[in-house]
């Protein structure tokens, strides 16, 4: 997988795109961890302010609302 040119379509704003990067940063692999780290280090200067955080908690907690 290509980081340089998926990281340049999600910036663009690619559905496709920003689906497959979302899959390769959630991956349990090690060697999708080291690709997802790439591409947030790739895309993380061109985020404005946004901000990351993250949400855990056992199944069944409401987590997705």
């Amino acid at each position: 997988m290509q980081i340089e040119s998926l990281s340049k379509k999600i910036i663009a704003g690619c559905h496709r795109s920003i689906a497959k990067g979302i899959t390769l940063v959630e991956s349990s692999l090690e060697k999708d961890r080291l690709l997802g780290e790439k591409l947030l280090a790739n895309i993380l200067p061109h985020t404005g302010k946004s901000q990351k955080i993250g949400i855990s908690g056992t199944p069944g907690v409401g987590k997705s609302t």
